[in-house]
């Protein structure tokens, strides 16, 4: 079932409307106040959470970009040293081979980063099903992949299978979470809750 975003988040504001409610039967202008005051704090409170999904977005692919570098620097030097400890030093040809996997792969770990952050994004903010449609493209990729790239290039198709997996993802997830977030800004007033904040 999917979770709408707004449903989540005003959870614990019905909560707190319901403790705080007033006892008396006949109402009064002070009791109506107080009963339209949790809707506006949780605007407010909707509005730093929106704001705050962009923040972490920006945060991960930071911390992905930093990983990536490291990644790709550390393999690019160790692969072949790397592939040794699991194969006799003798066996140089599967060295080479698992060195290639290696260094087409860490090269590409930005798109896997890329896709991560951005699917658990979707996700966490309610939006299962677009997070489930990039799983399908990744899928669709993967089988192009088996059925003509790898037959025409042997194990350099197989090397690229992943990364190539990442990439259309991805062109499912960026524009779908650029969307998506632009949705709840303009849903929610985001510019103008801002000078209210």
């Amino acid at each position: 079932m999917l979770v709408h975003f707004p449903q989540f988040f005003s959870i614990g504001v019905k909560a707190l409307a319901k403790f705080t409610a007033p006892t008396a039967s006949a109402p009064s202008k002070s009791n109506a106040k107080s009963r339209s005051a949790p809707p506006a704090i949780s605007t407010i409170q909707l509005i730093k959470r929106i704001i705050r999904i962009w923040y972490g977005i920006r945060t991960s692919l930071s911390m992905t970009l930093f990983y990536w570098i490291f990644c790709a620097t550390l393999l690019w030097f160790t692969a072949e040293w790397i592939s040794s400890l699991f194969v006799g030093i003798q066996e140089q040809k599967i060295i080479e081979y698992s060195a290639l996997f290696l260094h087409i792969s860490c090269f590409n770990y930005i798109f896997l980063g890329i896709l991560t952050t951005l699917r658990y994004t979707l996700q966490g903010v309610g939006f299962t099903r677009l997070a489930l449609n990039s799983g399908v493209f990744e899928m669709i990729a993967r089988v192009c992949v088996s059925i003509w790239i790898v037959p025409a290039t042997g194990f350099l198709g197989v090397c690229w299978g992943d990364p190539i997996a990442w990439m259309s993802a991805d062109c499912f997830l960026i524009p779908a979470m650029i969307i998506v977030y632009r949705k709840l800004k303009s849903k929610y007033n985001l510019e103008a809750g801002l000078k209210n904040l």
